[in-house]
């Protein structure tokens, strides 16, 4: 029976930083979302935006900590004062399907999480929602809601532009009384993970990580030695704590026994 064993080292060993990834990335803008600066006193008023689940691979289990939003006003953000806060969820539903009044319906709000608050400060070119606590991701389409909690203002005549990219299908609504659809998805940023994804394991023999063990194993072992080099704890094969030809010797012998 072939010996493997389990790196318990590599088990301990934590990746320490953090990733991004971003969707929708585009030259179109808009006024409604993710805030709509018009609305900004006339709390409370909700803003939904389903990003598919096709443009999330990366953030499949992962922790997401803030979610970012990109301004294109010249002069940065023109909200100002309002309360601002954002949930998260997850949805079956793809899209915002109209009814005969070109209406829409918000997705419940019951199955959303809200993860951060924050207070609109004019001048911002990014604006960006630091989550209280991280919100894990285990596949669906994302929904993120945002909705004026507190009434602001809007500083001068200006509102707020949002890039993103407009969209033939509704995967956006805003409304207060009444959701409207809309056809833009905001440029989002997430950022994700930050200290819990664990390091590969690789089992005892398997010199070179390419997670089997063969004559190129040997090889590299071999070629460590000669070299200098610094040797993974899996050149240990005979488990006396020092890497040397005694584990080539070893290694070359639990090939042949296939053990």
């Amino acid at each position: 029976m072939k010996k493997v064993f389990t790196l318990l080292a590599g088990l301990m060993m934590l990746s320490a930083s953090a990733a991004n990834l971003t969707v929708y990335e585009g030259n179109a803008t808009s006024l409604n979302l993710p805030i709509c600066s018009n609305f900004m006193d006339w709390a409370p008023y909700t803003h939904q935006v389903i990003y598919p689940e096709s443009e999330l691979a990366a953030l499949m289990g992962q922790e997401i900590t803030s979610v970012k939003y990109y301004v294109d006003n010249e002069t940065g953000s023109t909200l100002k004062d309002g309360k601002v806060a954002l949930y998260m969820g997850t949805t079956t539903q793809s899209q915002f399907s109209l009814d005969g009044y070109g209406n829409t319906s918000f997705i419940s709000g019951d199955g959303l999480t809200k993860v951060a608050e924050m207070t609109m400060t004019v001048g911002l070119n990014e604006i960006e929602f630091t989550f209280d606590n991280a919100w894990t991701y285990n596949g669906g389409n994302i929904v993120v809601q945002t909705v004026i909690e507190e009434d602001g203002i809007v500083s001068g005549s200006e509102g707020t532009n949002f890039l993103g990219q407009s969209t033939s299908a509704a995967y956006a609504a805003t409304g207060k009384s009444t959701a409207r659809p809309a056809y833009f998805v905001p440029k989002t940023t997430f950022t994700y993970g930050g200290g819990d994804t664990p390091e590969p394991e690789y089992e005892i023999g398997d010199v070179n990580h390419d997670h089997s063990v063969s004559i190129a194993d040997v090889t590299a072992l071999i070629d460590l030695l000669l070299g200098g080099s610094e040797a993974p704890a899996e050149a240990d094969v005979n488990g006396d704590t020092n890497v040397s030809i005694a584990d080539v010797t070893a290694l070359i012998d639990m090939l042949l026994s296939g053990n």
